[in-house]
């Protein structure tokens, strides 16, 4: 039976010669056009595509040469270019489109190449493909060792602009490590801060809301007492209140309505039935 990776099926001497030179001179007359992205295909294929590569397709075509899925070694340009058993090159270069490599990624495969990687769970994100598509559309350039060296060295384009790096514990791949990020994406992770609320509102989230959106909204007039006690039982407990309940609530209102109203969420929280109601939402999910 064969590997579903048998897309790329062994070529003849003849035809692994032919497809050699072609590749070396089609990487020639390619190298350094620009992709549909903006950025130039070399810097797609050292920042993207060749670590993709590395992460996700030479465990079965490259880490093993004696051992390939389909006979397809994707360490070099040359293999790429001599495909796999097919005696097809799996790119063809400035064509995503006519590219096997880059239908098996899509899922949009016949009968003569299968979708790549194999399992559903581990296909690749639209991004990686879109990555694909661009390096291909550039004309699939592979550059040498030095030549990515001077590459990585440069400015990383899609690195966040003035980004915070964050520590991870890695990815995939060396870019989800140590990467940058725009600071405004990192605010779960920030000290907590309380900001000057906005006057010309009663509440805060009222006053932020009319700053935001000048005359968008009407803030709604405040509850009646009773409506608030009902609410706040409802959406913390899920429970209605008990009659008892909403008379010591309206008996502390009129005393101190806000303390009453802070008495009234402490209580609520440290029910049981705040447990169940919010363990309720996720063995939902």
């Amino acid at each position: 039976m064969r590997h579903p990776s048998s897309t790329f099926y062994r070529p003849s001497p003849t035809a692994s010669r032919w497809a050699t030179r072609l590749a070396a001179t089609l990487v020639v007359l390619f190298t350094g056009l620009p992709a549909i992205a903006g950025e130039p295909a070399e810097v797609i294929f050292a920042r993207k595509v060749l670590p993709l590569f590395k992460a996700r397709c030479l465990a079965c075509h490259g880490e093993k040469p004696g051992k390939l899925k389909g006979d397809f070694d994707l360490r070099s340009s040359q293999g790429l270019l001599a495909g796999g058993e097919s005696e097809k090159p799996s790119v063809i270069p400035g064509k995503p489109l006519k590219s096997p490599l880059y239908l098996a990624v899509t899922r949009k495969y016949e009968d003569d190449w299968k979708a790549m990687p194999p399992k559903e769970n581990d296909r690749l994100s639209e991004t990686e493909i879109r990555h694909i598509r661009d390096w291909i559309a550039g004309g699939a350039p592979w550059p040498g060792a030095k030549r990515i060296a001077e590459l990585l060295a440069q400015k990383d384009p899609w690195a966040a602009e003035a980004g915070v790096t964050v520590k991870t514990s890695g990815g995939l791949n060396a870019g989800w490590t140590q990467r940058k990020y725009d600071p405004q994406n990192l605010w779960a992770y920030r000290p907590l801060e309380r900001p000057k609320v906005p006057g010309g509102s009663a509440h805060p989230v009222d006053a932020f809301i009319e700053t935001r959106f000048p005359g968008a909204l009407k803030p709604a007039p405040q509850a009646d007492p009773t409506s608030l006690v009902r609410r706040a039982a409802y959406n913390l407990t899920g429970l209605p209140p008990s009659p008892k309940e909403v008379d010591d609530f309206l008996s502390d209102w009129k005393k101190d309505p806000g303390e009453a109203w802070k008495a009234l969420v402490e209580r609520l929280l440290g029910s049981p039935h705040y447990g169940e109601q919010m363990a309720r939402h996720w063995l939902d999910v």
